[in-house]
């Protein structure tokens, strides 16, 4: 269905059998280019800028004071372009420390359901709800 799939955390906490199928999962459908899916397991906001500050700071060369931007962590975030939408499930009408740097200007639905009681209706009604929110914000 062209759909890229991405697992987004620190994998290293769970399982060793379910971490085998996220990375097979994610190795089979890299090359999918019609839509990203980013799958938040493991993870914390606070996590992630760390582990960008780290990887920067492990880097080869010496930084200099005027190397050190917005755009070199974003960079060295799991994920470093916005985000369109985000779909908060379980109910929970909290962000719980997901994604905060990435959601500039994003989309956030609050879904009931459980991740994996989602449906494709439930998927197309975000979708639905994204599409309309987009032409309202242009319009404006």
């Amino acid at each position: 269905m062209g759909i890229c799939l991405r697992v987004i955390g620190n994998i290293s906490l769970l399982p060793l059998d379910f971490q085998q199928s996220i990375k097979d999962a994610v190795k089979a459908t890299e090359q999918n280019k019609k839509l990203i899916v980013n799958i938040v397991l493991s993870y914390t906001s606070h996590d992630e800028i760390t582990y960008a500050i780290e990887t920067i700071l492990k880097q080869d060369g010496e930084l200099k004071d005027e190397d050190i931007n917005e755009k070199l962590l974003e960079q060295n975030l799991y994920i470093s372009k916005p985000l369109d939408m985000i779909v908060r499930t379980s109910g929970e009408t909290r962000l719980s420390d997901i994604l905060m740097w990435q959601q500039k200007n994003c989309i956030i639905y609050f879904e009931t359901a459980l991740w994996p009681q989602l449906t494709y209706t439930d998927f197309f009604k975000h979708l639905l709800c994204y599409q309309l929110t987009q032409r309202k914000s242009q319009i404006q």
